[in-house]
């Protein structure tokens, strides 16, 4: 320990500076400290999985509107929530506007725009004895699109662990891999130019894919027929207009009744979110989502007034669909996480030895083992996540042997601590290096009981070794080789 060489060096230079060498010279100290941090992590969780990270983990746009999907992320917390509400996401999808031809009012014509085929009807009502056009309904052409959520789960989890010290990241992917979520929620938002909402329906189907040709097959979202057909919506989203500049939206006016046009499957959204489950009850997650929409608008002018209403409109036909999806933070801990180092997951991962000694066997310092009096390690851990939470200190392993047994740790937010024995002191202070590690389990969580993650949830870890000197140790003897 390189702490105790300096006043060590400064007496010895004393002695040999008087010109008299003496038999041998010895230090004692009582009760001199020293403290070495083994690291400490606290933080919300709302504050590190914010919006913005949200975002950025999903690949949506930036500030200068560059990114792999066009998503928008927002923490959603409605009026209606209380402090035990979970934490909730929304991530909302536009999508690209789709432009309609309109078909020829003669049979077998060509496909028209807005603009020819009003004029085609005028001309139709001018020539005499013409059969009236109303009523008038026909379908259109199909439009088929498929959305990039950019929801990759070892992504998102490899955007939220820390890169330590070194540079390197530890692969912690396969946290996810043992969370399920409870139920997400997804709506969809038609809207239309052009002309009067009660003039147009949709008839197709919205399917969930982990890659862009198998969402249109993959597992149905929402269907809709001629006799239960999707309806478009009046308004807007503007969703940007409803959050701070946290990125927090708390209006809960879009997904109230009659504001959204369908709801898309929740059951079989969180089926495929949450994976297959393997032999060993862990979740194989998608790598990616995909949500596929094949619509086909019908267009149907029911009078005259509706006629003229679309004629002095005068934007052309078109389509918009958007995307949003309610992700809640209601978990379900489907087998046991265990995590080798939990400082390692923060990013405070410690490498070298604890007591910033050189690599490898150290022989002066086995005289300096009688001159430590005792080390303790003092410690503190908060969890109010709901998330089953257990820990210990474990050594490392020097040819096959633990330095130190393993210390359980107590998650209560109070400062606890414990001492090392008589051999274990020996150890630590005669091989290196030493570097011992805080492992956490999440423990697996009842089926029927998700754990809602809130708002004020908390976690932290915090940990610290003390030494204490109290004895003597001889430093120097004539009769040493």
């Amino acid at each position: 320990m390189k702490i105790f060489y300096m006043p060590i060096a400064a007496i010895s230079l004393l002695f040999f500076s008087c010109g008299e060498i003496p038999e041998s010279i010895s230090v004692t100290s009582n009760n001199a400290q020293y403290e070495f941090p083994l690291g400490n992590t606290e933080f919300k969780i709302s504050e590190r999985f914010d919006s913005a990270e949200i975002q950025k983990a999903l690949g949506g746009e930036d500030k200068n509107g560059s990114g792999r999907t066009s998503v928008k992320a927002y923490e959603f917390n409605p009026p209606t929530n209380t402090d035990d509400s979970a934490i909730e996401y929304i991530m909302y999808y536009p999508a690209e506007e789709k432009t309609f031809e309109l078909p020829s009012i003669a049979p077998g014509g060509q496909k028209l725009s807005k603009e020819d085929f009003i004029a085609a009807l005028e001309t139709l009502n001018s020539v005499p004895g013409s059969p009236s056009i109303i009523p008038y309904s026909k379908e259109l052409d199909s439009h088929d699109a498929t959305i990039d959520t950019g929801i990759n789960f070892k992504q998102i989890i490899d955007s939220f662990a820390k890169t330590s010290e070194d540079g390197n990241r530890t692969d912690f992917s396969f946290i996810f891999d043992r969370i399920a979520f409870s139920k997400i929620e997804a709506y969809v938002y038609m809207k239309c130019k052009g002309i009067d909402e009660d003039c147009i329906s949709f008839t197709g189907q919205m399917r969930v894919g982990d890659t862009e040709e198998n969402a249109k097959t993959g597992d149905i979202l929402s269907s809709a027929t001629e006799t239960n057909p999707w309806k478009p919506v009046t308004t807007s989203l503007k969703l940007d207009e409803k959050a701070d500049e946290k990125g927090v939206i708390t209006d809960d006016s879009f997904v109230q009744e009659n504001a959204y046009t369908l709801t898309l499957n929740s059951d079989n959204l969180t089926k495929f979110l949450n994976g297959t489950v393997q032999a060993d009850g862990t979740l194989k997650k998608h790598d990616n989502l995909f949500i596929n929409y094949k619509i086909t608008p019908k267009i149907e002018f029911k009078d005259s007034d509706a006629l003229e209403s679309f004629k002095n409109n005068t934007d052309d036909l078109s389509v918009s669909v958007e995307i949003v999806l309610r992700l809640p933070l209601e978990l379900k801990v489907v087998s046991d996480i265990e995590i080798d180092d939990i400082l390692d997951l923060a990013g405070k991962a410690k490498e070298d030895d604890l007591f910033n000694r050189d690599s490898g066997k150290d022989s002066d310092f086995e005289k300096y083992s009688d001159f430590v009096d005792s080390i303790n390690l003092s410690y503190k851990f908060k969890n109010t996540t709901g998330l089953n939470f257990s820990a210990k200190i474990v050594s490392n392993e020097i040819d096959g042997q633990k330095l130190i047994s393993e210390k359980s740790i107590v998650f209560d937010d109070k400062e606890h601590n414990f001492s090392f024995n008589s051999d274990e002191v020996k150890k630590i202070l005669e091989t290196t290096p030493f570097t011992p590690k805080i492992a956490a389990k999440i423990a697996k969580t009842d089926e029927r009981n998700p754990i809602k993650i809130n708002r004020n949830a908390e976690f932290g870890a915090w940990a610290l070794f003390n030494l204490k000197t109290g004895g003597t140790a001889e430093i120097w003897n004539k009769e040493d080789k």
